[in-house]
C-alpha cells in the first residue's frame, strides 16, 4: 500500500498528527542546541496536506538584459545558416554583450535547442 493511501485512513492521520503535536510541544531540555529563550514559539496546531499538489506552470526567466541580448541576436540573424560561433566570434560577442564566453556558448546552445530545432521539426 503506498504511503499516500495510508494518509487517507482516519486512524493513521490521527496518530500521525498526535505524534507531531507531541514532539513539537515538548519542553526544552539542557541538551537543546538553542537556549529556551531563543527557541521558536511553540506550535499550536499542525496542518497536514493530503493529496496531489497542484502543478505550477513553469515560467521562463532571463537574467540577461536587452543590451546583452542585442549583439547575440544580431549575430544570429546574420548567421542563420550556421549558428555555431567560432572561438573568436564568442570572444567578440562576450566583449560586446558583457557576458562570459561560457554564457555566450550556452545562449547559442539554448537558442538552437529551444527555437531552431522545433522550427525544423515543424517544417519536416
Amino acid at each position: 500500500m503506498p504511503f499516500y493511501a495510508l494518509l487517507s485512513m482516519p486512524q493513521v492521520c490521527s496518530s500521525l498528527t498526535a505524534g507531531l503535536c507531541a514532539t513539537s510541544l515538548a519542553t526544552p531540555s539542557e541538551n537543546d542546541p538553542i537556549p529556551a529563550t531563543e527557541q521558536q514559539p511553540e506550535a499550536t496546531h499542525v496542518t497536514l496536506e493530503v493529496g496531489p499538489q497542484p502543478q505550477r506552470r513553469r515560467t521562463h526567466r532571463t537574467s540577461l538584459t536587452k543590451q546583452c541580448l542585442t549583439p547575440l541576436r544580431a549575430w544570429a540573424l546574420e548567421h542563420v545558416d550556421n549558428l555555431y560561433p567560432t572561438k573568436e566570434d564568442k570572444a567578440y560577442l562576450a566583449m560586446m554583450s558583457g557576458l562570459t564566453e561560457k554564457q555566450v556558448h550556452n545562449w547559442y546552445s539554448n537558442l538552437r535547442k529551444r527555437v531552431i530545432r522545433p522550427l525544423q521539426n515543424e517544417l519536416s
